[in-house]
């Protein structure tokens, strides 16, 4: 491996830090309507076709294959 990618690559493991496990629980309570909750905190979320909006503020689009893009309103 050339040492440029060597830099490259241990850039960003440090820059990332430490991985941890998250916890996420999903109820469902309509058709298009569900209740998470997770390590910080209670939300709910809304499906119209491949968007989801949650109460946080938080958007979640499938763009199909296996591929989510994940934003802030």
């Amino acid at each position: 491996m050339s040492t440029c990618v060597t830099r490259a690559i241990s850039n960003v493991v440090e820059d990332d830090g430490p991985m941890g496990f998250s916890f996420q629980r999903r109820q469902r309570v309509g058709r298009n309507t569900s209740l998470n909750v997770s390590k910080s905190g209670v939300s709910a979320s809304r499906r119209a076709g491949r968007v989801t909006v949650n109460s946080r503020g938080r958007i979640s689009v499938n763009l199909g294959r296996g591929l989510r893009w994940r934003g802030k309103i």
